[in-house]
């Protein structure tokens, strides 16, 4: 049976030597284009039950020692996960020279070689290597054949050195920037915790379990009823914890099994009890019981628990259900030991949390090298662009001027051949178009150069040590990365910046912020379906985006508070009160599954609390403002900056008073 061997994304030029050496050993050679996920494609195919590659080939583009290639990587710990038997052998684009470095890192990630580019030369050696390994001889004869053949093929087509480097370039540009969907995406950690049973430790309990979600026993009892009914229902049922006492259906106290044992033992307490009504009972040993509502926490309720006296610590608890008038007996030791696996439940979430937020940082830390190369790599042409159209409308004045010049000669030699020509091509049009076509390519161009610095700004890995920040520039390249989404929306944005003084900061992690806030608040306007019945955007409703900056401070006892206030604020429904304390709790979101992680928002209070001594602050909805609907609606975000890390500001909570709606 012939071996498969999966091509990806290779170069033309590499493809047809690759595809002629393959061909000459009996392999089926088949491409995978700029335009496909190498996982999803492998996926696929071990969905349907086909067979997998025996080996793959990708190039790296392997540049110096502290690049990789992201494709590469993510193939060989797919295949070192899903099929070992598949050998993934990589092969470097940029230059013929392999060193040391770029070896180790082909065997760090797995792949069973690292080979340069094909050449006739060479071809020899690495089909002996890559054959060795899928466990066949090799045909030099037919390898040889078939690589004059190809070489003659290439020559034939005029297939140029320039041309292929170009190509390589641009394909390892698209797969980069085709790599950023599987960077961003990240499994919820909950679900994750479902699946492995962590979240059904005990029944259906979780970490916000609550009194009713446990075992609870159900015995109540009139207190006249008399002492030997109590000692009977204890009697029948051993695991009965205490009996709920009820006076003309309403809770009186609790019956413990542990306090009634105790004194019906004593000398006479049989006699003395046991005919009189439990009332007589309690009246003279005395309660001290504790009744909680079903949907109080366990851990709340354990707490409160253990404030009892030592006398009652162990007595159990009653859990007063929704119903009117039912009450239920709790079991302290079965509380407690619901205490102890939300514990342990808890440390698991706190682990999987810790191993997402280490996943997710670098995640960000592969995209925002990828984004940089990306940046890099259109800003060259960009500037390419930009830089020569002056020159191309100063080329362009001078050939229409000559032209004019030429045409007034010539008027006086062949008048009527002249305008014939010249109606003919429409130079009039031409002559007056041409400025407004290079006028337009410049603003594209000058609007690329924009996006390009957002990027890269974006990307910007910040360095250790603090340094000024301009809040101004990073809220422009924020607007300059999220434009298409917003006019994608129809979104209405306000920009109102005061002159604004430099913080002390992290420029990347300051337009990671802005740009998560407002990338949150178009995904919440953008998802309102405001349209009449022709499915037309009602008029009486627009979709706005307002963003204000100013210098903000503050006498709070004997100190000063100076810090720049950012408010990011939308006119979309606003959130909810009940969600306002948990909006920046780690992997809490509202979107569905797939659309959210629940981590940005957590990631934006992290660096506003943490690395930046400030405050990030919720309010909802906007005072004196009216949702489309006539209800009250409206969300404010409010990022306030120190101007420096010595002088942070006093902690608050997400919904600090110190937040003001807009006026």
């Amino acid at each position: 049976m012939s071996k498969l061997v999966l091509l990806v994304q290779p170069s033309a030029q590499q493809a047809l030597l690759w595809q002629a050496a393959l061909g000459s050993q009996g392999y089926t050679a088949t491409m995978v284009t700029v335009d496909s996920d190498v996982v999803k494609t492998l996926e696929s195919l071990q969905q349907q039950g086909q067979a997998l590659p025996d080996a793959m080939l990708i190039e790296s583009s392997l540049t110096d020692a502290r690049t990789n290639s992201l494709v590469a990587g993510v193939v060989c710990r797919w295949c070192r996960t899903h099929s070992p038997d598949t050998k993934v052998f990589l092969t470097n684009t940029e230059r013929d020279t392999i060193r040391t470095l770029e070896t180790r890192w082909a065997e760090r990630q797995g792949a069973a070689g690292l080979f340069p580019n094909l050449t006739a030369s060479n071809a020899n050696e690495l089909l002996q290597n890559l054959t060795d390994q899928l466990g066949s001889p090799l045909a030099t004869e037919a390898l040889t054949r078939k690589m004059e053949a190809a070489i003659a093929d290439l020559v034939e087509e005029g297939a140029t050195t320039d041309r292929g480097r170009r190509e390589e370039r641009t394909s390892e540009l698209v797969r980069k920037m085709a790599m950023i969907p599987t960077l961003v995406q990240m499994e919820d950690p909950k679900e994750a915790l479902r699946q492995s049973g962590q979240y059904n430790t005990l029944g259906n309990l979780s970490i916000d379990s609550t009194l009713k979600d446990l075992e609870l026993f159900d015995c109540q009892m009139d207190v006249e009823t008399p002492g030997k009914a109590a000692l009977q229902a204890f009697e029948e049922d051993p695991t009965l914890p205490g009996i709920v006492l009820m006076e003309n259906g309403q809770y009186v106290t609790l019956l413990s099994r542990r306090r009634f044992s105790e004194h019906m033992n004593r000398r006479y307490a049989l006699d003395l009890f046991s005919r009189r009504p439990v009332r007589v009972f309690f009246e003279y040993v005395g309660s001290e019981a504790l009744c909680l509502y079903a949907d109080v926490p366990i851990v709340d309720a354990s707490q409160l628990c253990l404030k009892r006296s030592m006398e009652y610590m162990y007595d159990p608890v009653v859990v007063q259900l929704p119903d009117a008038g039912q009450y239920r007996v709790l079991d302290v030791q079965h509380l407690f030991y619901a205490q102890s696996e939300i514990h342990k439940l808890t440390t698991a979430v706190l682990k999987e949390q810790t191993q997402a937020h280490m996943i997710q940082t670098e995640k960000m830390a592969s995209l925002g090298q990828m984004v940089t190369e990306i940046a890099h790599d259109i800003k060259n042409p960009v500037n390419f662009i930009h830089g020569n159209l002056d020159y191309l409308g100063d080329y362009t004045n001078t050939l229409m001027r000559l032209l004019k010049v030429y045409e007034n000669r010539l008027n006086l030699a062949d008048g009527e051949f002249v305008r014939a020509a010249r109606q003919e091509a429409d130079v009039d049009f031409v002559m007056q178009d041409l400025n407004k076509v290079i006028g337009s390519i410049g603003i594209g161009a000058e609007q690329l150069r924009k996006i390009v610095s957002g990027l890269q700004t974006f990307a910007y890995r910040d360095s250790e040590k603090p340094v000024p920040v301009n809040l101004r520039e990073c809220l422009e390249n924020s607007l300059t990365i999220l434009n298409n989404r917003l006019l994608a929306a129809k979104i209405d944005v306000t920009l109102r910046l005061r002159e604004l003084p430099a913080i002390e900061g992290y420029t990347g992690q300051v337009v990671q912020v802005f740009t998560n806030l407002i990338s949150n608040a178009i995904d919440a306007l953008a998802g309102i379906g405001v349209e009449d019945s022709q499915g037309d955007r009602l008029k009486l409703w627009q979709p706005k985006l307002e963003i204000f900056a100013e210098p903000k401070r503050e006498k709070r006892l004997d100190s000063l508070e100076e810090w720049v206030e950012v408010r990011i604020a939308d006119n979309g429904p606003g959130i909810p009160p009940e969600l306002q304390e948990k909006i920046f709790e780690s992997f809490f979101t509202t979107k569905g599954v797939g659309k959210g992680t629940g981590l940005g928002l957590a990631i934006c209070y992290q660096i506003m609390t943490q690395r930046h001594k400030g405050r990030l602050l919720v309010k909802s909805p906007r005072d004196g403002f009216t949702y489309y609907n006539g209800k009250s609606g409206g969300t404010e975000l409010a990022i306030q900056f120190p101007l420096s890390f010595e002088r942070g500001l006093k902690p608050m909570s997400p919904t600090g008073k110190d937040l003001k709606a807009v006026r």
